[in-house]
């Protein structure tokens, strides 16, 4: 899919003037979006060689808006001269509602079939339909069955697929639990059947975790597939696999309590760039740099804490789609961080604030150790925990889906410090020395009090005299040390937002 944002209305006149048609280009005849069929087709002069189309050189835009068209969307070259592009619903709905559309090609976004690359141009779009002739995505998964003797998993689809439009990662195998396997181009076998069965020849790694999955279901996400007829890309889909020649039969069973022995759960998550939210401006450009370097790290850390006590999780950071999808967010006085519950089978998210305002409004970072807890915390929620009661416990909360008694579903949960905002450390450690250097001022106080009393008590004034001398100095370094301490409390309530 590619991103189109909303056109915007009453931009015709100036829009067609930017996307007219420039003398002498004729490369690209017309370009044409059918609403019905989801079809965009671009007409080319003369023959195109079929092996140096660059769709990501073709894009749809107006005054306001541009989409990219992606290889994801190519759907292949026709007749020689003509590129055809599927889009699916949300894309054509934006699409449409662009003011006056055009087709823009960038230099050398095709090759023809004579050796010459084609020129940047512009022609507007042809649309034919409106919003209301966009069909429903189809339904296509009818059933689905992996035979374990032979290690093939074969799909039957409810109406013949275009062959080409196959989309692997799109499809998976997904259990009750945490397990996920993602059929790969290297085991797709192809097509059969009138185009109506699908099949994947699964490699050992793939048989080893389904023959461990309980309840296992195909899931096909949106546009895994074209049906044929429509042209149209498959709306999301799951339907139930039957598993068959593996002991006691996988369908049907109960949802077990947590990892299981033996059980392998493998999750690909991408992070946001936190540096949106902790700014030079804010921070000054160096440590604003190591902060978000901290940030990061912080959510392999989160994440890795999870791993050293339950063997069978592992995680993969990646670029683009993913398992589990990091985010930072501003701060919130209602939460520090959000997470999905029970959502790793279908786009989980965890939610982290980087920071928090001081009593004077001044944002303050969080330190690594709080955005550590923060992501483990909330990975818990994408795994099923919910809130605990026990202050210290990882899953702690005053409210919001509070378990009593708690289920720990089976998982060893991680024992991680809360953290605290940048700055909270020093201040604290001063404190507690202003606190230590206080009490021993008092402590020198009462020993020349009792000092100054047996000097006076001899008649020894001038021992007396010196005492008191001593004594005065100790007391200015007591009242110099309080008055910090007064300064220490009021910087660390402020920054903690303590009243």
């Amino acid at each position: 899919m590619f991103p189109i944002r909303a056109g915007a209305a009453g931009m015709a006149m100036c829009a067609l003037c930017a996307l007219a048609l420039p003398a002498g280009a004729a490369e690209f005849e017309s370009a044409v979006f059918e609403a019905a069929a989801g079809k965009l087709s671009v007409h080319a002069a003369e023959e195109i060689d079929a092996y140096s189309i660059y769709s990501s050189r073709l894009a749809v835009e107006d005054l306001n808006d541009t989409a990219r068209l992606g290889l994801a969307d190519f759907a292949g070259l026709h007749n020689g001269t003509v590129l055809e592009f599927r889009l699916d619903a949300a894309d054509s709905a934006a699409l449409l509602g662009m003011s006056a559309p055009g087709l823009v090609a960038d230099h050398a976004a095709v090759t023809f079939r004579s050796g010459a690359a084609s020129g940047a141009q512009s022609l507007q779009l042809r649309l034919i339909g409106g919003i209301d002739d966009i069909p429903t995505p189809p339904t296509l998964l009818l059933h689905a069955t992996y035979a374990a003797d032979v290690r093939v998993l074969e799909v039957r689809t409810a109406e013949p697929i275009d062959t080409s439009s196959i989309t692997t990662h799109k499809i998976s195998i997904r259990g009750d639990h945490c397990h996920v396997v993602y059929p790969s181009i290297a085991e797709f076998e192809g097509v059969h059947e009138g185009k109506t069965v699908v099949r994947f020849e699964m490699s050992d790694a793939s048989h080893d975790i389904i023959e461990m999955m309980v309840n296992p279901r195909l899931h096909a996400a949106a546009g895994a597939f074209v049906a044929e007829s429509a042209g149209l890309r498959s709306g999301e889909d799951e339907i139930p696999l039957s598993v068959v020649g593996i002991d006691g039969g996988q369908g049907g069973a109960a949802k077990p309590a947590g990892l299981q022995p033996g059980a392998v759960c493998r999750f690909a998550y991408s992070v946001g760039d936190p540096s949106d939210i902790l700014t030079a401006e804010k921070y000054g450009a160096m440590e604003a740099a190591k902060l978000a370097l901290d940030a990061i790290e912080a959510v392999r850390l989160g994440l890795d804490a999870w791993t050293q006590l339950n063997g069978g999780i592992t995680f993969q950071r990646v670029e683009g789609e993913a398992d589990i999808v990091v985010e930072w967010i501003g701060y919130n006085p209602e939460y520090m961080g959000q997470g999905c519950l029970d959502c790793l089978a279908h786009g989980a998210y965890i939610r982290v604030a980087l920071e928090s305002p001081d009593c004077r409004g001044a944002m303050q970072a969080l330190d690594q150790a709080t955005i550590i807890h923060t992501v483990a915390h909330e990975f818990g929620h994408n795994l099923g925990l919910q809130h605990n009661t026990i202050p210290d416990h990882l899953m702690w909360a005053e409210s919001g889906f509070i378990q009593r008694p708690y289920d720990d579903l089976g998982y060893a949960i991680p024992d991680l410090p809360r953290g605290q905002l940048i700055g909270e450390d020093e201040l604290s450690e001063r404190y507690d020395s202003l606190t230590q250097d206080l009490d021993e001022y008092k402590r020198e106080l009462r020993a020349l009090d009792r000092r100054i009393d047996d000097a006076s008590s001899r008649g020894d004034y001038s021992a007396a005299n010196s005492l008191v001398g001593q004594y005065n100095a100790v007391v200015d370094r007591h009242n110099r040390a309080y008055y910090e301490l007064v300064e220490v409390v009021d910087d660390l309530n402020c920054l903690l937002n303590v009243s």
